[in-house]
């Protein structure tokens, strides 16, 4: 008896298995999950099962449950490469480049190489900006197959993030003409092209995309940049709302609740303003709030933590509660309609000759103001604050960032240098220990409340295009921005000056990687500076 009932289960088992093969096969993946997890439940346990429903989940999507299926058959079988390949896939997608790196290694210690995955492996060193690894492993795919084409578009965007343009546009051909219809390839060819600073070729490009390939949300995405970086924001701002269907970008929250994108009279309703991207970009577009409130609408601000603290000020001087501050994640209030933050100039209608800059438009908290001011004492020489790197997850961050030793010229000058920044890389590191300049200050600043108090106690601020940048020209303190050579779309082309920021004055470079020419221009602007502002 017991025999029998053994040997229904094991045939039960064994049907739910090919069920779910079958099922998998034919691309009914939800299907199949649900057959695998009654071949489970019915006590089937091996790897196959697992990586199987893990194939079915990633096909869905579901990568975070695709990625526990993995694991699982690979803690009962560790030998199976291909479930360390397809994890590695799924934590890149993920954007957790460090953890796809560990993977493919893993897989590579129990397979032979492949051109697939040493340009998958190549990809995550390249989103860890590591720019030598991610092309040492494509030259290893290459000689392994010279005839896959994703090689050379990944490749190509390798070459493109360290500005090595027309090697770049050589491998999108070289894509192309592997496989002409490559939508990734193209865009990826426009975008070099736009970036290189060729924007006729880069416009006609991405207008050809766009038809070839109407839908690769990317080539909409980029056009919409070079719209605004060439000061055509009527157009630039309508396409950047495709950025919600790119696969890379962050979900939309609060799905749920309508949208408004000045598609209608908003006086007498309750916005919520909620952030997305960067701390940079919340500062920047949180100009718009007072707009929205002059309209008549009560704004409910959804805040990242960072800058809480900061804005929190800001709410205290409004004592018609016209505005309401909620920290990110925590329960919202009701409201009646929503808007992302950096939508906002899309709904007011903002042209590239009317930027709304009603500068001072942050107040560092008066305690932290004084806290500083004491910390401090009284300035010997004029004050400079500096910034020097942002964020190293930064997508653009090798282009963005300088280091600090990149400055050394500028710490000669007879002023007084303080380091803005609470977080200071490693190898910053090494190379501040022994100086005194700048003065460092990352142990006493906990968020951006205390970066806004220091910033307003300097004379003026030296930063490269981070969220440090942003706030030093949102208090209105003079401003000396460190532009790379592809500028982002914001601080448009050949000015000096910007819309968004009046304070502001920007150094760009004009060779892809030179901060060397730019910091040049910096003591002698610092020179004049001080003429200027009377310290001498």
């Amino acid at each position: 008896m017991e025999a029998r009932r053994s040997g229904e289960a094991s045939r039960a088992r064994d049907q739910a298995r090919v069920l779910a093969l079958d099922l998998h096969l034919a691309g009914q993946y939800a299907e199949a999950i649900i057959a695998y997890d009654r071949a489970i439940n019915d006590g089937l346990v091996d790897a196959d099962i697992y990586y199987n429903r893990g194939l079915a989940r990633h096909s869905l999507g579901e990568l975070e449950s695709a990625i526990a299926d993995y694991d699982t058959a690979l803690a009962l079988d560790s030998s199976r490469a291909e479930a360390w390949e397809n994890r590695a896939v799924a934590l890149q997608k993920l954007r957790r480049p460090l953890e796809a790196l560990a993977s493919y290694e893993q897989a590579l210690k129990r397979t032979p190489p492949t051109a697939q995955l040493l340009t998958n492996q190549g990809v995550s060193h390249h989103n860890l900006n590591d720019p030598q690894a991610a092309l040492a492993c494509y030259a290893r795919a290459e000689t392994l197959d010279s005839s896959y084409a994703p090689l050379y578009t990944n490749r190509g965007n390798t070459l493109r993030l360290v500005g090595r343009f027309d090697e770049a546009i050589a491998n999108f051909d070289r894509a192309l003409q592997l496989q002409p219809v490559y939508a990734e390839a193209w865009g990826n060819r426009a975008a070099t092209l736009h970036e290189a600073g060729r924007l006729a070729e880069a416009r006609e490009a991405y207008d050809r995309g766009a038809l070839l390939y109407p839908s690769h949300i990317e080539t909409r995405w980029n056009r919409s940049l070079l719209n605004l970086l060439t000061g055509d924001f009527e157009s630039g701002w309508a396409e950047y709302e495709v950025r919600w269907q790119r696969p890379s970008n962050e979900p939309d929250r609060h799905r749920s609740i309508p949208k408004w994108l000045g598609d209608g009279p908003i006086a007498g309703l309750r916005i919520l303003v909620y952030p997305e991207q960067g701390l940079g970009d919340f500062v920047q577009f949180f100009r718009y709030v007072d707009q929205l409130i002059q309209a008549g609408a009560q704004v409910v601000l959804e805040t990242p933590l960072p800058l809480l603290r900061l804005m929190h000020e800001l709410t205290g001087s409004r004592p018609d509660a016209s505005l309401q501050m909620v920290a990110m994640g925590s329960e919202l209030p009701v409201v009646d309609v929503r808007i992302p933050i950096m939508s906002l100039p899309l709904a007011l209608r903002t042209r590239v000759h009317a930027v709304p800059a009603p500068i001072p438009y942050l107040i560092p908290p008066a305690e932290r103001l004084a806290w500083w001011r004491e910390q401090l004492g009284p300035p010997g020489l004029p004050r400079v604050g500096l910034a020097w790197s942002g964020s190293p997850t930064h997508r653009n961050d090798i282009n963005r960032s300088m280091r600090v030793s990149d400055l050394c010229s500028v710490l000669d000058e007879p002023f007084e240098f303080h380091c803005l920044q609470q977080r200071i890389r490693e190898s910053d590191l090494s190379w501040l220990v022994s100086r005194s300049k700048p003065i460092r200050h990352d142990a006493d600043i906990e968020d951006f409340a205390d970066t806004a108090a220091l910033a307003m106690l300097m004379d003026v601020v030296i930063s490269v295009d981070t969220s440090i940048a942003h706030v030093a020209g949102a208090l209105g303190r003079p401003l000396f921005l460190l532009l790379p050579y592809a500028p982002d779309f914001r601080w448009m082309l050949g000015r000096a000056d910007s819309p968004w920021y009046p304070t502001a004055r920007l150094f760009r470079q004009s060779v892809p990687g030179n901060w060397a020419e730019v910091v040049g221009q910096l003591p002698q602007a610092l020179t004049d500076f001080r003429r200027m502002s009377g310290g001498e």
